[in-house]
């Protein structure tokens, strides 16, 4: 059944549509690859206040703290965050706390296993947020253990508040947002699930704070460059303009 809805919806996008619009250089590949549409596809990301997401002085005088933001749930997998935590406090002797900004129906399983793996003074559950920005703005580095997001918010928002990232290769928007050469030469992104390779990154930021906040900036730069909401309204804009050009002509199935 979902391989002949995917068929009909695959028919009916290269039939009906001039031209698409996606928000991440992902999802514009598997348009291409997968589904082999040749009309022309437009990637316009998210876009974000910058002016309103400020930068914090950060007190380094007590634990490393690592905010992780999101929905309590599978697919974010806020178990493989507790775990690389575990590590870095127990194993790397890094003093550090994790910032657990929402709610989900796994909450109550992680305050269980927080106690299991003896971490309770290194994990801190907030709950949800208003202007959650204003709170991370203020923690160290950003984590996010995601198996799949799109165009994930909560990352781009991080790194406007000048947050250096520790995030898992999942697919999605998180290497659009990190951008390819960054990811290579700041180790940003982590490639493996490993909670151990999570926690030697995040070490490493904690290791070397002035590195750390470095990195944060330049994310920092990168959000006001390529994703500040005034830019991808132009960006918008042009693509609109340009798929409103578009000749009329039908695509092969």
């Amino acid at each position: 059944m979902r391989k002949l809805k995917f068929l009909a919806l695959t028919i009916l996008y290269k039939s009906l549509t001039q031209a698409l619009f996606v928000q991440t250089s992902g999802a514009s590949h598997f348009w291409l690859k997968s589904i082999r549409y040749t009309k022309p596809i437009f990637v316009v990301p998210n876009g974000f206040e910058v002016k309103e997401l400020k930068l914090q002085d950060k007190d380094h005088s007590g634990y490393f703290k690592i905010a992780f933001v999101g929905r309590l749930i599978s697919i974010k997998d806020p178990e493989l965050a507790l775990e690389a935590i575990k590590i870095l406090v127990k194993d790397l002797n890094i003093n550090a706390v994790l910032e657990i900004y929402g709610q989900g129906p796994m909450e109550e399983s992680l305050k269980s296993n927080v106690d299991l793996l003896n971490i309770q003074t290194n994990v801190k559950f907030h709950g949800f947020k208003q202007n959650v920005q204003n709170e991370i703005s203020k923690c160290d580095a950003f984590l996010m253990t995601s198996h799949i997001e799109g165009m994930p918010n909560a990352l781009g928002e991080a790194m406007a508040v000048g947050l250096p990232c520790v995030v898992t290769d999942f697919p999605g928007g998180a290497r659009d947002l990190l951008g390819e050469l960054e990811v290579v030469h700041l180790g940003q992104l982590v490639s493996s699930r490993n909670p151990e390779h999570i926690a030697r990154q995040l070490a490493k930021f904690a290791s070397d704070l002035p590195r750390a906040r470095q990195i944060g900036l330049q994310n920092r730069l990168r959000i006001e460059s390529l994703f500040a909401s005034d830019f991808v309204l132009s960006v918008l804009e042009n693509a609109l303009q340009s798929a409103i050009n578009l000749p009329n002509r039908r695509e092969s199935i």
